[in-house]
């Protein structure tokens, strides 16, 4: 029995080595692509393999598990390590829930949402009986922005604020639409976007989320400086494409200093992968970042506190 484990340790470490060099390589091919949203199972798997790997007839394949754990580690670690700055002035709460269309157990969603009571609210897979769902909060709500769809690309904006102006984009051809509100916040304006692309393994639809991340920069370079973009991507932080995306529109990522933040599947619990953002531009202070109870939904819900740097 021994032996056997021994051999399909060895090839499990040399699949997972050529999944990690493939996805570097070829991030562009989706179906290589896939494998880089795994850093975290990937150090665990890597940690299950080496004690396998102490004999000294199996150091290379001992090297190859400490290379594969490293590497993924690295990526995990990264998320942990950022500063946080002090906001000015008063601060403002924000919950982005990707609902979930067929969510088993609507029922949890009205109680939370009533109980945070946040400043605005972002929702995703918003459909029609949604709607009627959470109609009693939408008294607490007078700004709502709404684009109804009974598939998976609904969405909600909602504000205890006045909106200046309110947008639907529907990005590089995509069947998806992107909200985009501007919110008069205390004589600041926060031009606040709602994304929530195609989802994989569709290959056309990775290929579109892909495109328009890589798209953006002319879009954002027109709008005012106070930016926020939440939602479902669709893609973790540790994609090539993500990280290009917010270099080129120098934004930053929430997350940075706070943790991992799995938010999908709910099923997986901590071991699911952060799908769910909170992008900003450098004059926004998160003050708070916390993924919110079970909901019923396949999602966490997002939670944010932040607030107007200097």
């Amino acid at each position: 029995m021994g032996k056997i484990l021994r051999l399909l340790a060895k090839i499990g470490i040399l699949a997972l080595a050529l999944v990690i060099i493939m996805g570097r390589l070829y991030a562009q091919v989706p179906s290589w692509s896939i494998y880089l949203h795994f850093p975290l199972h990937f150090t665990l798997l890597s940690c299950l393999a080496l004690p396998f790997f102490l004999r000294k007839a199996d150091r290379i394949f001992l090297g190859i598990a400490l290379i594969c754990l490293s590497f993924n580690l690295f990526q995990v670690l990264s998320v942990y390590v950022g500063q946080q700055k002090q906001a000015v002035g008063p601060t403002y709460s924000l919950v982005s829930l990707n609902l979930e269309k067929a969510n088993p157990e609507p029922e949890k969603v009205l109680p939370y949402l009533q109980e945070q009571n946040p400043d605005v609210l972002v929702l995703l897979e918003y459909t029609s009986l949604w709607h009627n769902r959470l109609g009693t909060i939408y008294k607490d709500y007078p700004y709502r922005r709404v684009v109804l769809n009974e598939g998976y690309f609904g969405q909600m904006i909602a504000s205890k604020y006045p909106f200046q102006s309110t947008a639907c984009h529907w990005l590089a051809d995509c069947h998806a639409p992107t909200l985009e509100v501007q919110i008069l916040m205390d004589s600041q304006i926060l031009d606040l976007w709602a994304f929530h692309p195609p989802s994989p393994p569709n290959v056309r639809d990775l290929l579109i989320r892909d495109e328009i991340l890589r798209n953006w920069e002319s879009i954002l370079e027109e709008r005012p400086a106070h930016i926020l973009i939440v939602g479902d991507f669709n893609i973790t932080p540790f994609h090539p494409v993500f990280q290009d995306f917010l270099e080129a529109n120098e934004l930053q990522d929430s997350r940075k200093g706070r943790g991992y933040h799995a938010s999908w599947p709910t099923r997986w619990k901590n071991l699911g992968i952060p799908l769910d953002h909170a992008l900003h531009s450098a004059d926004i202070v998160i003050k708070k970042r916390v993924i919110g109870p079970d909901v019923g939904s396949d999602h966490y819900p997002l939670e944010l506190r932040w607030g107007f740097g200097a």
